[in-house]
């Protein structure tokens, strides 16, 4: 997914008609900040690459979204999210919506309970076309 598609998948709520589940949340909110993650155990300095180069998972937190499911009402809620992208210093262009994530003592845990760790605060971004 490229950064364009994000937007109006994610952010915009204009998803193709054949895409069975949407997140739709406020991701481009200039007060969030994109967090750098590591999987919880490695040493510091070591990052969850994406699929493509250059991307880097991040979690951004409190996102107010709406989630539309194929035959099912529409549900609000706030969550966590993990988001894969292109993070450079101080800007994160997303161009992937991982999921929800949960956070217990400290730690982010996505729905295959993996588990992540934040990195540093000098590592955060903000939202970025």
């Amino acid at each position: 997914m490229s950064a364009g598609k994000f937007n109006k998948d994610h952010i915009e709520g204009k998803a193709p008609r054949n895409k069975p589940i949407n997140t739709q949340g406020n991701f481009d909110d200039e007060s969030k900040r994109y967090l750098s993650v590591r999987p919880s155990g490695a040493p510091p300095g070591t990052r969850v690459l994406g699929t493509k180069p250059d991307q880097k998972k991040t979690v951004v937190e409190n996102i107010a979204f709406t989630e539309t499911r194929w035959g099912e009402p529409a549900r609000d809620g706030v969550a966590d999210f993990m988001v894969t992208g292109k993070k450079d210093k101080k800007s994160m262009k997303p161009e992937h919506l991982d999921g929800q994530v949960t956070k217990e003592e400290g730690k982010y845990k996505d729905y295959g309970g993996n588990e992540f760790s934040e990195c540093s605060s000098s590592t955060s971004a903000y939202y970025s076309q």
